[in-house]
């Protein structure tokens, strides 16, 4: 199996350490639907594949992958992910504070800010949506504690509070407070992470 990007070097050596042997590579047809769909969230045109099906290039892969970084899609999928993800709504918000929170948000992934610089954005956001639309993150939360969980949730679940979120489930049927994310990250005290994780990576590192 392919190791030659950051990621795949961690899942595989996750994979070894489950004794799970990996799938195979998928096929050109298939890798071309699922990049479209991840990247973009279109299927392919009947064109597009055939021409991916025609070229010989070793690196075909790869320059699929840039090319879809480039569209205009990406920038309309990725912000619409943020934005659910970050709960942007017209229920909790108005309906300018809303349009002013997505066009941040739609900035962010087209000028591909760094994902620690655009977390410290959101966090240090101050005054109304028309100053500083990243301040709308905050109009969105009910309290301060619900800012806490969400931020925790959002920026820093990758492993920290997994084990807590699980066993408070099974045992509450409650989503785990900001005191068992607390509990759960001293215990496992995870090792350092990249402080700056790009929205997209250059093919040579995937």
């Amino acid at each position: 199996m392919p190791s030659g990007n950051l990621i795949d070097r961690h899942v595989i050596d996750k994979l070894n350490r489950l004794q799970i042997t990996p799938s195979g590579l998928a096929g050109d047809e298939e890798f071309l639907r699922r990049v479209h769909l991840d990247l973009i969230g279109v299927q392919p045109r009947p064109d597009e594949i055939k021409a991916f099906l025609a070229d010989k290039d070793a690196k075909k892969r790869e320059k699929a992958i840039d090319a879809l970084f480039g569209r205009p899609e990406f920038v309309d999928h990725w912000s619409l992910k943020w934005g659910d993800l970050l709960q942007n709504s017209r229920n909790v918000a108005s309906a300018q504070s809303v349009f002013l929170f997505r066009e941040f948000l739609r900035g962010a992934v087209a000028s591909n800010m760094p994902l620690d610089a655009f977390a410290g954005k959101l966090l240090t956001a101050r005054g109304a949506a028309v100053d500083d639309p990243a301040s709308v993150y905050f109009a969105i939360s009910k309290d301060t504690n619900d800012t806490v969980e969400r931020v925790t949730q959002v920026f820093a679940a990758c492993g920290c509070c997994a084990p807590a979120a699980t066993a408070t489930r099974w045992k509450t049927g409650r989503k785990p407070t900001t005191t068992a994310w607390r509990a759960s990250s001293a215990s496992s005290a995870p090792g350092p992470t990249p402080a700056s994780r790009m929205w997209r990576m250059p093919s040579s590192s995937r």
